[in-house]
């Protein structure tokens, strides 16, 4: 999916930080305290706090105020500057900031400063950068060994390759339209590092809100599969999201207070006798809010490949994931990118490689387009694709990043402004620079409506679609982009974003290519997939 959120673009990845947890259990002597929460610090910002910009550079955390145009009064060590309702957005939105007269009224021991604006000055902090997602690290991927040695085996002997299998529901074209309008909130929330949610253009004046969109109204596109946390196993569904680094499940808690009327598979510490308690706090930071509660350890069994003592998140809150998070078929999210993205804490696909349970430090993808797919961890299965792997070097161990040289409509090329592309399982659909697919699609005659590009379907038959990965062409046809047809009309899995660097491969290219997730060897392998056999459709 989903989305860290964004957090081009952290989201789901998604943003983790350090805000506090509270219990979850009848248990007391396995419950956390109760948060200490500082307010107008960094992102990720504490929950219900929104990132703000500031004209000319400059961000907070602002939470919103409250009645009577009271602010809350927690805010960083050291900081003297006092809390105003002094920023309003054009919608009428009253933001809460610190109101400062000096440099040393803010939180300078961690780079804040007092800036001045038209009508005051409040304190704010340099504004986060993207990520340095070329930059490769020269250490190996967690789990794996030192350049130039072999991957050794932990205690545990190898187990076969195992298979898990993956579904999605079929989705109307009301699901398609919301996934589209979703996808790029979603994606700059979980690639963005910084994650702004409101741009001030103007002094104590914000003028740009984006709407309020569900960041989950495309998870029930996405691809789902199981696996178990705690003694006995309590099985969920989660998306495994080659976008993101860390697992979170939700608990009873998360279910009750998101007002769910349907049933939701969550997880509960007290009965489980291999828990042990963590309470380090936990926050992904959503377009529309957070999901946040505190780590934990216990038993996370992915087929039959256990991890005893594993760190994960225990979500009280889905605020975040809005109330489509209660009609939907997941329950949480496995991050399978790498460590540099999950705050210090062990990968789940690093932690199983580190065990040495797997023969091969690999995973890998077939999705099915309305079939039930299959994720292979371990190895590969060689009935679902046909021909020799390309492998492709990443450009850095943080997503699975690798080189764009091109794309291409046809015998038309220089469809791409940027050279870089993420495979991302977690997103349904490809996205790209909104100049780059704008162009394409303007090309092809499609049309936009209700956030989805559309065009006859006569005009596209003989389309193709190639993207130049590292010199190697990997080309789309009609089929494969097509998500759905009405009326000799065919709507397209493309979806152009704003402010990005870099392409989104989802699934829409990876039903039409198995991709390999080489872990220690920091590639991937591309290969064509076999077509799926059509009556096995899922619902």
């Amino acid at each position: 999916w989903m989305s860290h959120i964004i957090a081009v673009f952290a989201y789901i990845a998604a943003s983790i930080c350090l805000h506090g947890c509270g219990g979850g259990s009848d248990s007391k002597d396995k419950d956390c305290p109760p948060p200490k929460i500082a307010h107008y610090g960094q992102i990720p910002c504490a929950a219900g706090d929104q990132p703000v910009e500031i004209p000319g550079g400059g961000y907070y955390c602002a939470p919103l105020c409250g009645s009577g145009n009271s602010c809350p009064s927690g805010k960083p060590a050291g900081v003297s500057a006092r809390p105003q309702c002094a920023v309003r957005t054009t919608t009428g939105v009253a933001l809460c900031a610190l109101i400062c007269q000096t440099d040393s009224d803010c939180d300078e021991a961690h780079g804040g400063s007092c800036t001045s604006l038209q009508g005051g000055a409040i304190c704010t902090y340099p504004t986060p950068n993207l990520l340095n997602l070329s930059s490769a690290s020269s250490a190996p991927p967690y789990g794996c060994p030192a350049q130039n040695s072999k991957l050794t085996r932990g205690s545990a002997m190898p187990q076969p390759t195992i298979r898990i299998p993956l579904k999605k529901r079929r989705p109307s074209l009301n699901d398609l339209r919301r996934a589209a309008v979703s996808v790029s909130h979603r994606l700059h929330r979980k690639y963005l590092k910084s994650g702004l949610l409101r741009v001030a253009e103007d002094s104590f004046n914000v003028s740009y809100e984006p709407s309020q969109i569900v960041i989950g109204d495309d998870q029930d596109l996405s691809y789902y599969g199981e696996l178990s946390v705690g003694t006995p196993p309590q099985v969920l569904n989660v998306i495994y999201d080659t976008g993101s680094s860390n697992l979170w499940v939700p608990t009873a808690e998360a279910v009750s207070s998101s007002g769910c009327h349907r049933p939701k598979q969550t997880y509960g510490h007290s009965p489980s006798s291999t828990y042990t308690k963590d309470c380090a706090p936990f926050e992904i930071q959503y377009g529309s809010g957070p999901v946040s509660g505190y780590y934990s350890e216990d038993v996370v069994a992915i087929g039959q490949y256990k991890l005893p003592n594993f760190k994960f998140a225990e979500a009280t809150n889905v605020a975040g994931l809005g109330a489509t998070w209660c009609q939907t078929s997941m329950d949480g999210i496995c991050g399978m990118a790498f460590g540099s993205l999950s705050n210090g804490y062990p990968p789940p696909m690093g932690a199983l490689v580190k065990s040495g349970q797997l023969p091969e430090s690999v995973f890998a993808f077939y999705l099915g387009h309305l079939t039930e797919g299959e994720l292979t961890i371990g190895g590969v299965d060689p009935t679902h694709y046909v021909g020799d792997f390309v492998n492709v070097p990443l450009l850095s161990n943080t997503y699975w990043l690798v080189e764009l040289r091109d794309v291409e409509l046809g015998d038309v090329s220089g469809y791409s402004s940027v050279k870089k592309a993420i495979i991302d399982s977690g997103t349904s659909l490809i996205v790209g620079p909104e100049t780059d697919v704008t162009a394409m699609m303007q090309a092809l005659g499609a049309e936009k409506h209700q956030g989805l590009w559309v065009a006859p379907c006569s005009a596209i038959t003989g389309a193709n679609f190639v993207f130049n990965i590292a010199g190697t062409k990997f080309a789309l046809s009609k089929d494969d982009v097509v998500l759905q047809e009405e009326a000799g009309q065919c709507f397209l899995g493309f979806q152009g974003m704003a402010g990005t660097d870099m392409w989104i491969l989802g699934d829409v290219f990876m039903r039409r290519w198995y991709v390999k997730f080489d872990w220690c060897h920091s590639q991937v392998g591309i290969a064509p997939a076999k077509a799926p056999p059509i009556a096995e459709v899922v619902v």
